[in-house]
Formats: C-alpha cells, sequence, structure tokens
C-alpha cells in the first residue's frame, strides 16, 4: 500500500533543524462502525513511536537513503473501536545533526491512516 497523493510530510515553523528536538502529535477520528480494516502508514525523518487507543505499535523508520525514505505499515484493526472516537498518536525525535543514519535537514513526519470498510469504500485521514 502506498501514500495518497494527500499525504504530505509536516513540521513545526521555526528553525528548520534543532538538535534533539522532541515532536508529540496526536490525531483523533470517528472509526466508522462498518470497518473491514485499518491500515497506518507512516515515516519520520529522524524516528518516531507510534500509538493507537494507548496501545504501543513500534517504532522506526528503518535506515534509509534520503532520496527513498523507507515507511512502516501497520494493521491496526484489532486496536480500532468501531463507532467510538479513537486516538493515533506519535512521538517523532528529530536529532539535528548528521549520523552514520541522517543528514542535517529540516525534520518531518508522515502519517496516514486507510480505513478499509466492508461495502469496499475507503477512506484516508492524513
Amino acid at each position: 500500500m502506498n501514500f495518497s497523493a494527500h499525504a504530505h510530510w509536516i513540521w513545526i515553523n521555526g528553525e528548520a533543524s534543532p538538535r534533539n528536538f522532541w515532536l508529540r502529535l496526536r490525531r483523533t477520528f470517528q472509526c466508522p462502525a462498518q470497518l473491514k480494516r485499518g491500515i497506518v502508514l507512516i515515516t519520520a525523518d529522524n524516528r518516531y513511536e507510534l500509538s493507537v487507543n494507548g496501545h504501543d505499535l513500534g517504532n522506526g523508520p528503518v535506515r534509509s537513503f534520503p532520496w527513498s525514505y523507507s515507511y512502516d505499515e501497520y494493521d491496526i484493526t484489532a486496536w480500532l473501536r468501531r463507532d467510538e472516537e479513537n486516538v493515533l498518536a506519535a512521538r517523532v525525535v528529530h536529532w539535528g545533526d548528521h549520523t552514520f543514519q541522517s543528514i542535517r535537514d529540516r525534520g518531518g513526519f508522515l502519517c496516514e491512516l486507510v480505513l478499509e470498510l466492508s461495502d469496499g469504500r475507503v477512506e484516508r485521514i492524513n
């Protein structure tokens, strides 16, 4: 599965590459009663930790080249509460320095939630 054209990188205004900067993000959303499957596509510059409704899902992404970022895909169907409000949360760290895993540049976070419904429709939340 790939990100849609509506997904876009986000980051804070101000200094492009602050050192050892941690950013916490959360998004609430209503999960349809007719949910068949829920998938999260996610990546960050430099690293992320992801949770849904308080359940830790994982962290990443794996090391990759800046011109070809890796992203992770999580099936979160089991942790979603149908016909209720749900919370997707992430903690992102940007090192703000050159390392063997990153090039100093602006930090970034990219995440898209894909909800596949039993009637064949697909909803995407960026």
